[in-house]
């Protein structure tokens, strides 16, 4: 039988200070991680993120918040960075800082006149030739681009590529992306093949792409809080600003 929870869902904000040496143009990343707090038999507390498949146990639930945020600090450092830079190109391909990414389909535009481009928004370093007659853009503007790429102060990180779209989330195209690490399921925490959870879903009223789809930390939460389940402990998200 499901229970419900009368108590409010929380959000936690947890950030970073930033310098002045961070870089402008993609050193500066944020990132949101779901958390699921829950107090176990022996009065202690589990903080875990399935997402990010990490969960800590602690005697109180401030150091079981504290304790997870420094190993999300860890995942953003190692796991996040790598993935991120898979997205990059290398150092003699680089995407270029015009392009722009439709998703699902994967198809590479030009901010700057909206078409299709033609060398799929990458720039060869070692061929600046082909680059420079294949790109659409005045002669000014590929000068331009290529002195941001030679000078370091951009390396090619998208912020669409490489993400996931919540199913809920409102607004323009691009915001409902997000890492991997920050979608999450409700089968994640929920038996959603449960008769009795199947029934009180359909009579919530909630879209009915949120049953078995990904959703956003700030989404989930939504979904959870209209659920209004006990046995599911707490949901909090928590922001991190990370240098990639």
């Amino acid at each position: 039988m499901l229970e419900l929870y009368d108590g409010k869902l929380s959000r936690t904000v947890l950030r970073r200070e930033s310098g002045r040496n961070a870089r402008d143009l993609s050193g500066n990343m944020k990132s949101k991680f779901l958390v699921n707090l829950q107090k176990t038999e022996k009065d202690n507390w589990v903080a875990k993120c399935a997402s990010a498949k990490i969960q800590v146990e602690s005697n109180s639930k401030e150091e079981a918040l504290s304790k997870i945020k420094q190993e999300f600090e860890q995942f953003l450092t190692y796991e996040a960075s790598n993935y991120l830079s898979r997205w990059k190109g290398n150092h003699t391909i680089v995407n270029c800082p015009e392009g722009k990414i439709l998703l699902p389909v994967d198809i590479w535009k030009c901010k700057l006149d909206g078409e299709t481009c033609p060398t799929q928004a990458q720039v060869f370093l070692n061929e600046e030739d082909e680059f420079r007659s294949k790109c659409r853009a005045d002669e000014k503007k590929k000068e331009q681009i290529l002195n941001l790429i030679k000078g370091n102060k951009y390396d090619g990180f998208h912020h669409v590529a490489g993400r996931l779209k919540c199913v809920l989330c409102r607004g323009k195209e691009y915001l409902k992306y997000h890492y991997p690490w920050e979608i999450n399921s409700l089968s994640q925490y929920i038996d959603i093949l449960n008769d009795n959870f199947r029934v009180h879903f359909l009579r919530s009223g909630i879209n009915l792409s949120a049953y078995s789809s990904g959703l956003c930390p700030s989404c989930f939460i939504d979904v959870i809080s209209k659920l209004n389940l006990t046995t599911l402990g707490t949901f909090e998200r928590i922001d991190l600003d990370f240098y990639d």
